[in-house]
């Protein structure tokens, strides 16, 4: 969870590359600051899920960032949850998936940069240069499963969106949950 909380501190501040290093020598305004909001968006005997909003300057004014970071964590084992855990990403889910993040996007062109296996490798955990950072949280509706975006600069397929999730109720998600312990905790 701390580490989660704490990762733009952690490459900013506590290990900064060279990258970083350079940013802050060279802007005329230098800038380090990672200011952090959270929300327990749900806590049960078992699970707490955490939703991580970062904002921050990673070395001076024109660099700044937004990112959305979730932590799933099991408070009987430690076990952090992934979204290849709980889900199945088969075929029926990635097209629903990308259908209800096409939706909420308001755009029918959101994602089309990825095929089903692509989509499926990201949300396996492969963000693929860190463009695609996948991520879900839970709350008493239901599950929001999505993506922290991370586009490169001048890349043709940023349309704007620094994070999107895709929400399913309870009932929406059941046919595609795994048999993940993940479940018995709700």
């Amino acid at each position: 969870m701390k580490n989660c909380a704490l990762q733009t501190v952690d490459k900013i501040y506590d290990n900064p590359s060279d990258e970083m290093k350079e940013r802050v020598l060279s802007s005329s305004q230098p800038a380090l600051v990672s200011y952090v909001k959270y929300k327990v968006a749900y806590a049960s005997e078992d699970l707490l899920s955490v939703a991580f909003e970062d904002y921050s300057y990673q070395g001076g004014a024109e660099y700044s960032d937004q990112d959305l970071r979730t932590c799933n964590i099991s408070l009987k084992d430690g076990k952090v949850y992934e979204v290849k855990d709980i889900v199945r990403l088969d075929d029926a889910f990635l097209a629903e998936w990308a259908d209800t993040m096409r939706d909420e996007a308001d755009n029918d062109a959101f994602l089309s940069e990825l095929d089903k296996d692509a989509m499926k490798k990201t949300l396996e955990g492969d963000s693929m240069d860190g463009v695609y950072e996948a991520n879900f949280f839970l709350d008493a509706d239901g599950i929001e499963i999505g993506y922290n975006l991370n586009y490169k600069e001048g890349d043709a397929n940023n349309l704007g969106y620094i994070w999107v999730t895709a929400p399913f109720d309870y009932d929406e998600i059941a046919e595609f949950r795994t048999d993940s312990d993940f479940w018995t905790g709700l």
